[in-house]
């Protein structure tokens, strides 16, 4: 596969924003705990209003999100990072 100057140039881009880095950062938090978020809105939020969510299933998805992201990001915070730099000075 040949790149032009152009497609190098907007693949580089891309890569250089910030946006995407930043989310990388979290990927692994978001899916080790996705599925135990996921699990707590259903048997919660999802059981007892169920006219609610087929009334507006993209509010629902988008909320549900929204949710899932900021747990992660917490996730990486508070338990992810702490955890590395324990091990790092261990390990030191």
């Amino acid at each position: 596969v040949t790149l032009k100057n152009k497609d190098v140039y907007t693949i580089s881009r891309v890569f250089d924003n910030n946006i995407p880095v930043f989310l990388a950062s979290f990927t692994y938090s978001i899916y080790m705990t996705h599925r135990f978020v996921m699990n707590v809105i259903k048997g919660s939020f999802w059981k007892y209003n169920s006219e609610i969510i087929y009334s507006h299933p993209i509010i629902n998805i988008l909320i549900t999100i929204v949710i899932v992201l900021i747990f992660g990001v917490l996730t990486y915070y508070f338990i992810e990072k702490p955890c590395a730099r324990f091990l790092h000075k261990s390990k030191n």
